[in-house]
């Protein structure tokens, strides 16, 4: 506050014609305090020391505007809008779903999404999909790239030469799609975990090279990639072969069989690991029909007959004649060679590394279910079951309420089955 001079205290005395000295000044003079200022009519121009600085940097409504009313301030999310580095920064925690609304609702933000497209999507996968990142390289997957939309494009108005073709740059679908890898290969083993079926902690990863192994359309590159000791290492074959081992445990029941591994067959020799989530899960293959419907598909020979009934043009169970048996081929049904499996390529390359394989069948088997140091019972930890939805939920499954469900393909419940194995 500005400090204001008062009057002489002795106004009787006139004012000495000479200047006073400063040290005599400082003494005679005399500060006002605010309500002496008030009554001679001055007000301070400046706060009271003791204010609040935060309070007077916030923003207020209008007098005119009620409390209820909404604020007439920018969102927050305009506000980050202004800061490229601040939203980019951002959006490294938001899901590909979220990105994409975000991406087709607000022009803003979808402009400065095409501006640094390939640093975003780069960016985004090496900080939430730093393995798939390298399994699944971008380049690899070129159907899944568009052209940059950064590129200057020429208008039919326009008399400069036209620009040179757009560069093609990874779009937003590459995200989607290791957000769906990743998501998968993990489902996959919470499903078995909920089944009792446990599995190496570095089994994803080996699902993962898997998968993309299942990606190859021919039976040379899939065994040529399997020879490659840096990306199948013995620790991956390993878990390979055990994944092999879970399946087969799961799609045959101790009592009821079938004690077949077409199933298994089946759904490894598909395009990717989608089917067999959708297996596990539930989510597909319900009824006989439609798995007789991917059967046929698959591989498809018929018996050899003299009295055989022809295949009627309409296929059998919906599918095309021209697709019958023709799933297993290589190139996708194009070829005529047998497109060899992950549990072929396993068994082939183990042998050719001379891993025994086939002395550690029974510890594969055992795996999960006892501890090897103490004896006692593994039991299954909620992580390993816990199954995401995608957007930091998850799909609801509750323990206890599954253990109380009847015995998984027999009908009986546990304790029934308890009886008729014990005797």
């Amino acid at each position: 506050m500005r400090e204001f001079l008062g009057p002489d205290p002795s106004p009787t005395k006139a004012p000495p014609t000479t200047q006073p000295s400063s040290a005599a000044s400082s003494t005679n003079r005399t500060i006002l305090s605010e309500d002496e200022l008030a009554a001679l009519g001055i007000i301070p121009d400046t706060p009271p020391p003791d204010s609040d600085v935060e309070e007077e940097l916030l923003p207020r409504a209008p007098k005119n505007q009620s409390p209820n009313t909404p604020h007439p301030f920018p969102g927050i999310f305009n506000a980050i809008l202004l800061y490229p580095h601040i939203l980019f920064e951002l959006t490294l925690h938001f899901s590909p779903r979220q990105i994409v609304t975000l991406y087709s609702i607000s022009s803003t933000f979808h402009g400065l999404i095409n501006g640094h497209l390939t640093s975003i999507v780069k960016s985004y996968a090496r900080h939430n999909y730093p393995v798939s990142y390298k399994i699944f390289p971008p380049h690899l997957y070129r159907h899944l790239y568009i052209p940059d939309p950064n590129h200057p494009r020429t208008t039919s108005q326009s008399q400069s030469p036209p620009p040179p073709t757009a560069p093609l740059v990874p779009s937003l679908r590459y995200l989607s799609h290791l957000s769906h890898r990743s998501h998968t290969t993990s489902s996959i083993l919470s499903l078995l975990a909920r089944s009792g079926l446990l599995l190496p902690p570095s089994t994803p990863l080996t699902l993962k090279k898997l998968w993309f192994t299942m990606d190859i359309s021919t039976s040379s590159l899939r065994t040529a990639l399997f020879h490659n000791r840096l990306f199948w290492t013995d620790t991956d074959l390993y878990n390979l072969q055990s994944f092999i081992v879970k399946l087969d445990m799961r799609f045959n029941d101790p009592t009821d069989g079938p004690g077949s591994d077409a199933l298994r067959k089946l759904m490894l020799g598909q395009r990717g690991l989608t089917p067999l989530y959708r297996l596990l899960s539930r989510t597909g293959f319900r009824g006989v029909w439609e798995l007789k419907q991917a059967m046929v598909r698959y591989d498809y020979t018929p018996l050899p007959l003299q009295d055989a009934a022809p295949i009627p043009e309409s296929g059998l169970f919906g599918v095309p004649v021209a697709e019958l048996g023709r799933g297993h081929l290589e190139g996708w049904g194009k070829g005529s060679k047998h497109l060899l499996r992950g549990d072929e390529l396993v068994m082939r390359e183990s042998v050719r590394r001379e891993l025994g394989f086939k002395n550690h069948i029974m510890m594969m088997m055992l795996y999960g279910f006892v501890d090897y140091v103490t004896g006692e019972d593994v039991v299954v930890t909620e992580e390993q079951t816990r199954i995401s939805d995608g957007e930091g939920g998850d799909d609801g499954w509750e323990r206890e309420r599954a253990h109380k469900r009847e015995w998984a393909g027999t009908g009986m419940s546990l304790e029934d089955l308890k009886r008729v194995v014990g005797g």
